[in-house]
């Protein structure tokens, strides 16, 4: 697990955490350069949350965007386009109660 503490003093590090070690790394600058946890999204001209940003969407629907975007090598398709279903299915009752 990935995650930023929020004390300004350490934004400038990333903490990797196992079961066994936390490590802490420096940060590698740019988030547009690099990716956590392989290279699906690398090589594209726009990253899932360009997109994300540029429409606006939610965290759910931004979900569903990222599963349908995905090529991660060796995953399961089907297991990522029901993801999405999955995260569109949740989007789909969010909006029928603020009908």
């Amino acid at each position: 697990m990935v995650y930023y503490p929020s004390p300004p003093s350490f934004y400038d590090t990333q903490i990797t955490q196992t079961s066994e070690t936390s490590e802490v790394l420096p940060m590698a600058g740019d988030p547009n350069t690099y990716q956590i946890g392989g290279d699906h999204y690398q090589g594209r001209t726009m990253q899932p949350w360009d997109i994300i940003e540029a429409w606006d969407l939610d965290f759910w629907e931004g979900n569903a965007l990222k599963y349908l975007l995905r090529r991660k090598p060796g995953a399961d398709r089907v297991e990522d386009l029901s993801k999405a279903i999955h995260y569109l299915e949740k989007c789909v009752e969010r909006a029928s109660r603020h009908e």
